[in-house]
């Protein structure tokens, strides 16, 4: 059996690992880690804003920034799931918030998948100011939208962070979303965390949100059925156009990597009682490769049984 890692793959297999479904998944928009030559950094950072068609929405505000993980400006450390760069932003006293949008054509409708990989900080000194920072479908004016949200735990005291959700009711009345599980909350700074929602614009839901720790590779996730998109459960808000990775007050340190949007051609999903774990020997590759690079697979072969009723 062999798996390869196609474009938008690092959502499937994480949506596989977490919650027991298997995504099929083909990236719409695939950055590709904001790595070099398609993107230039540096360890101070250079404007994304203008590279690859990302640009300042209207809203105003400052670019986000490439920075090399060399060096990088923020201090972040380096993210076990990256390469050489990445996008965040620190202190600007040009403005207190940066945005920084691409568009994404969201026009086939259906279930789509967005993740990312997020570490965050403060510059020092409390209170610290809400919101830490967030990604958005856009227009949030007009469409079917939601917000991943990265917000303080506690201001007093700016130890932690929470990954919620920005959403809506049945009615179509906004609401801040929480998952119940405790890998949603009180979350480590300077700490790089793989982040991960499926949305659905037929039934105008967020059907599945997902976190996964880089370090520990323990993944929490959350099934809502509740959580509805802009315009609530009868939604006839149009479509989004456009992402956005949003900083919210400059004291705030943010960062993101390996941004990926894509459409969920399939679903299925396994229950737990119809799985049997079996013997098997990995013969080349490894689940850390499949997950960072395009060029290789995880190969894997039927294991020595020690019965014959044992399966192979």
């Amino acid at each position: 059996m062999n798996y390869a890692r196609s474009a938008g793959s690092r959502l499937a297999l994480l949506a596989l690992m977490s919650m027991g479904a298997a995504l099929v998944c083909q990236a719409q928009f695939d950055p590709g880690g904001f790595e070099p030559p398609n993107y230039n950094g540096s360890a101070t950072g250079i404007d994304l804003n203008g590279q690859q068609g990302w640009y300042l929405p209207s809203a105003g505000g400052v670019s986000q920034l490439v920075l090399t993980y060399a060096g990088n400006a923020l201090n972040f450390p380096a993210n076990p799931n990256g390469g050489t760069q990445f996008v965040g932003i620190g202190n600007n006293t040009a403005s207190a918030l940066g945005r920084s949008q691409h568009a994404v054509d969201f026009s086939a409708g259906g279930t789509w998948s967005v993740g990312f990989d997020f570490c965050c900080n403060s510059d020092g000194g409390v209170p610290t100011f809400d919101n830490i920072a967030s990604v958005s479908l856009q227009p949030s004016t007009s469409a079917q939208y939601f917000i991943c949200l990265q917000h303080w735990t506690d201001t007093n005291t700016g130890t932690s962070w929470e990954a919620d959700f920005i959403g809506f009711d049945a009615t179509g009345a906004q609401v801040t979303f929480m998952a119940p599980p405790a890998g949603f909350h009180n979350l480590t700074l300077s700490h790089w965390y793989h982040e991960a929602a499926s949305f659905d614009f037929t039934s105008h839901r967020i059907v599945d949100v997902r976190i996964t720790d880089l370090t520990t590779n323990v993944t929490s996730s959350y099934q809502p059925t509740d959580w509805y998109l802009n315009g609530g459960a009868n939604s006839t808000a149009p479509l989004p156009t456009d992402m956005r990775l949003f900083r919210g007050a400059d004291t705030n340190l943010a960062g993101f990597d390996n941004f990926v949007v894509a459409p969920v051609s399939s679903e299925v999903r396994v229950s737990p009682s119809s799985v049997n774990a079996f013997r098997g020997t990995i013969e080349s590759g490894g689940l850390a490769q499949v997950l960072t690079s395009d060029d290789t697979y995880l190969v894997v072969k039927n294991g020595v049984t020690a019965l014959r009723t044992e399966s192979p």
